[in-house]
């Protein structure tokens, strides 16, 4: 609902777009909110998971997001320029607004799972110190008795 929302979505389901333009460039990806001008405008992640995850509720909120999934944008230009993240939370007014992603010889930095709250959070991070390629592992151990 809004003009142009979902204007270009071909097999994307689940997903929700109020405003104008409104997750304008998603073709197939799925499970996505976009709720506010602009918001989720240029998202595309055409080879992730089939839902993706993303809510982006503001003027604005991940707006030039494209590769990113499962993040959530809530404000004025909440995680704004954040193309590429992962697991990211971003509440306030810009919020995590410049967060950028780093290639160094053989390994990508990305903004990933940072949360950021209040009025200009983290507005300038510009990396997240975990390598894209790095396999993540999570250990547990029996609880004492």
């Amino acid at each position: 609902m809004g003009f142009e929302a979902l204007t270009f979505n071909t097999k994307g389901d689940s997903n929700v777009a109020i405003g104008y333009h409104a997750l304008q460039a998603n073709t197939i990806s799925g499970g996505n909110t976009a709720v506010g001008f602009e918001a989720l405008l240029n998202y595309d992640y055409i080879t992730a998971p089939p839902k993706n995850g993303n809510t982006a509720v503001g003027d604005k909120a991940r707006r030039a997001a494209k590769t990113a999934f499962q993040n959530t944008a809530v404000g004025y230009e909440a995680l704004l320029n954040n193309v590429d993240g992962l697991q990211e939370v971003a509440i306030g007014f810009q919020t995590l607004q410049q967060t950028m992603s780093i290639t160094t010889p053989g390994i990508t930095y990305n903004g990933c799972e940072n949360t950021a709250v209040g009025n200009l959070a983290l507005q300038w991070l510009r990396v997240a110190l975990l390598p894209m390629q790095e396999e993540r592992k999570t250990t547990m151990s029996p609880l004492p008795m």
